[in-house]
């Protein structure tokens, strides 16, 4: 059964188009020239900080939306002062 479901995913796979981006990506993902830039700009210690920072803006964008969403359900749940 599992095999037969594989089999039908993998052929809706081959479905799909491909990766126009893919050529680009592939020469840019490890350039020889970044260890030169990177001596200069530390390009790692960027890119972390700012997936850290995207995390944090996403995590508070969340939080904000629940505790929005909470009041107000239990606003409804009191009466609605």
């Amino acid at each position: 059964m599992m095999e037969s479901v594989q089999t039908i995913l993998a052929k809706l796979v081959t479905l799909f188009p491909n990766d126009p981006f893919l050529n680009v990506l592939g020469d840019f993902a490890s350039p020889d020239w970044l260890q030169y830039l990177n001596y200069f700009v530390p390009v790692v210690i960027i890119s972390e900080v700012t997936k850290g920072w995207c995390l944090a803006i996403v995590l508070y964008r969340i939080i904000v939306y629940a505790k929005r969403k909470g009041s107000s359900f239990f606003d409804v749940l009191s009466g609605g002062n």
